[in-house]
C-alpha cells in the first residue's frame, strides 16, 4: 500500500508516452475526487476537457490500463504464500441513460447497461491487493430471454464461460509456483468450471448451487453429508444486508470426500469425468426468530482431511463477499452508473480506471482495519497526515512529533464522512470512509492556497 495511486499504471503501453503519463496523471485525478462530476475533477475548465478528451481516445484501451493494474497486484503478491482470488459478476445499469450508445440489455425487462466480471485478489486475511481479471461485455437484446437454447451452445459460448476464463487468466499470469485460490458463489457451481484442467498450485473453491448426483454411491451430494454427526461447530458472521442486520450464526460443520458424477446434460466442449471434491456443510440449526438460517454447501478442490481444514476453508469462503463490497465501491462510492459519457467503449474505459480507484479506496478501509499499528504515512501522504493532525489537535504536529498510527488516523478520517466514533459504535465502513477521504483532500487543497496566498511573493492588492 505505499506505492502512490499513479503507481499502477507504471506499466501502461498505450502506443504514446505522452497518453501513458496522462493515464497516470487521470487515475490520480480521479482518485482525489471519487464519484466527482468531471468539472470537479479536473479541478477547471481546461483539466475538465482534458478529462473528457481522455475517454473519447480509441488508443485508451481498457485492457490495457487493467493489465498494468493486474502486473503491479501481482508484484504485491509474491512472497505472500496463498493469495485468494474472489470472482463474481455485476451489472452496470445505464437505463436512464437514454443518449448512450452501444449499450445492451441487462434483464428482461429492457433494462440497458454493461456486465462486469471482476477477480479481485486477497490476502488469507481478507486484505485486498488488486484485480487481478476483468472483463465487461453487452448482451445483444436478441439474447435476452434465451435461457431455453442454452443446451444447445457450447460452454465456451456460454457467459458462463466466464468463470473459466478467471481460472485461465490467473494461472497464466501468477508469479511462478503461487499457491491461488479462486472462490465464486453460487452462480459459478459449473460443471464444466469443475472438470477443466488447472495447473499445480491453482484451486477452486465453489458454493454449491446443485445437489448433484454422486458417482461412488447411488445418492445425492446433500444427503451424503448429512450422515452421520456434525464433526463440530462454528461462528459465521453474517454481513449486513438492505433489510438485515449483522448477526452472528452458529453452525455445524460436516465435510466428506465425494466424487460427482458426469451431469446427464453436461454442455459440449468439456470432459466427461467423474469430479473428485471435498464438500463442506455448514448448517445453522437455530437461526433467530424471523432469520434465515444459514445453509453452505462449499466444493473445495483440494484435501480437507480434518475439521480445523474443513473450518479454514468455510473462513476463506467468508472473505468472497469482498468483491461484492467492491462493486458497491465502484457504483457507489465512484458513481459509475451515473457517469454522461456517450458511448458504451467511453463508459468502459472510465469503468477501467474506476477499478484502480475503487480497489484503492476498498484497500486503504481494510489496511486501517487489519494494520492498525502501522504508521498512517504508508497510506497517506505527509501533507494529508499533517493537515488530518491539524484538524483533529487544533495546530500542526510538532517535528518530532510521533506519526499517528493507522487506524487512529482512520477513525479521524471516518469523522470527516460523518462517522460518531462513539464506544460501541461498530468500525468505520467503505462509505464513511471514501467521504472522509473527499473531505481531507478539500481541506488540502484548501491548506495548499492558504500558503499561496501567505507565502512572502504572493501579491494582496
Amino acid at each position: 500500500m505505499g506505492r502512490s495511486v499513479e503507481q499502477e499504471l507504471a506499466t501502461v503501453v498505450l502506443g504514446d508516452r505522452r497518453l501513458e503519463a496522462r493515464a497516470r496523471r487521470v487515475v490520480t485525478q480521479l482518485s482525489r475526487h471519487p464519484g466527482a462530476a468531471f468539472a470537479v475533477a479536473g479541478e477547471d475548465g481546461a483539466g475538465a476537457e482534458a478529462l473528457y478528451r481522455f475517454f473519447q481516445n480509441e488508443a485508451v484501451r481498457p485492457e490495457a490500463v487493467l493489465e498494468a493494474h493486474a502486473a503491479a497486484t501481482w508484484e504485491r503478491v509474491r512472497g505472500l504464500g496463498r493469495v485468494l482470488v474472489v470472482q463474481d459478476t455485476t451489472g452496470l445499469d445505464y437505463t436512464r441513460h437514454r443518449g448512450a450508445e452501444g449499450l445492451g440489455v441487462t434483464h428482461e425487462r429492457g433494462g440497458r447497461g454493461i456486465f462486469v466480471h471482476t477477480g479481485l485478489a486477497l490476502t488469507e486475511a481478507g486484505e485486498p491487493l488488486g484485480v487481478v481479471h476483468q472483463e465487461r461485455w453487452v448482451r445483444p437484446a436478441e439474447e435476452a430471454g434465451k435461457r431455453d437454447s442454452r443446451r444447445e451452445r457450447a460452454w465456451e459460448e456460454k457467459e458462463s464461460y466466464r468463470w473459466q476464463r478467471t481460472v485461465a487468466a490467473v494461472s497464466s499470469d501468477r508469479p511462478p509456483q503461487q499457491p491461488v485460490l479462486i472462490i465464486g458463489d453460487r452462480e459459478s457451481d459449473v460443471y464444466g468450471l469443475l472438470v477443466s484442467p488447472r495447473p499445480a498450485g491453482v484451486e477452486l473453491l465453489v458454493r454449491s448451487a446443485q445437489n448433484r448426483k454422486l458417482s461412488e454411491e447411488a445418492g445425492y451430494l446433500h444427503a451424503a453429508l448429512r450422515q452421520g454427526p456434525a464433526a463440530g461447530k462454528l461462528v459465521v458472521e453474517v454481513g449486513r444486508a438492505q433489510e438485515r442486520p449483522a448477526r452472528s450464526a452458529c453452525c455445524e460443520v460436516r465435510f466428506r470426500e465425494v466424487t460427482l458424477a458426469v451431469p446427464r446434460h453436461a454442455d459440449g466442449g468439456v470432459p466427461k469425468l467423474p469430479v473428485r471434491v471435498w464438500a463442506v456443510l455448514l448448517e445453522e440449526p437455530h437461526p433467530p426468530q424471523g432469520e434465515q438460517a444459514l445453509h453452505w454447501v462449499l466444493l473445495a478442490t483440494w484435501p480437507l482431511t480434518s475439521l480445523e481444514e474443513a473450518v479454514q476453508a468455510a473462513g476463506y469462503y467468508s472473505r468472497r463477499w469482498l468483491v461484492e463490497r467492491f462493486h458497491y465501491v465502484l457504483k457507489s462510492g465512484c458513481k459509475l452508473e451515473a457517469a454522461q459519457l456517450r458511448t458504451c467503449a467511453r463508459l468502459e474505459r472510465l469503468a477501467a480506471v474506476y477499478t484502480i480507484v475503487a480497489w484503492r479506496l476498498l484497500a486503504l478501509t481494510y489496511a486501517a482495519r487489519l494494520h492498525p499499528e502501522r504508521a498512517c504515512t504508508l497510506v497517506l501522504s505527509e501533507l494529508e497526515w499533517q493537515v488530518l493532525y491539524a484538524h483533529q489537535h487544533h495546530r500542526l504536529p510538532d517535528t518530532e512529533e510521533t506519526v499517528t498510527p493507522l487506524g487512529e488516523a482512520f477513525v479521524w478520517v471516518a469523522k470527516l464522512g460523518g462517522y460518531w466514533g462513539r464506544k460501541h459504535d461498530a468500525p468505520p465502513g467503505v462509505k464513511v470512509l471514501w467521504q472522509g477521504l473527499m473531505r481531507l483532500q478539500e481541506m488540502v487543497r484548501g491548506f495548499q492556497l492558504a500558503a499561496s496566498l501567505l507565502s512572502p511573493g504572493a501579491r494582496c492588492d
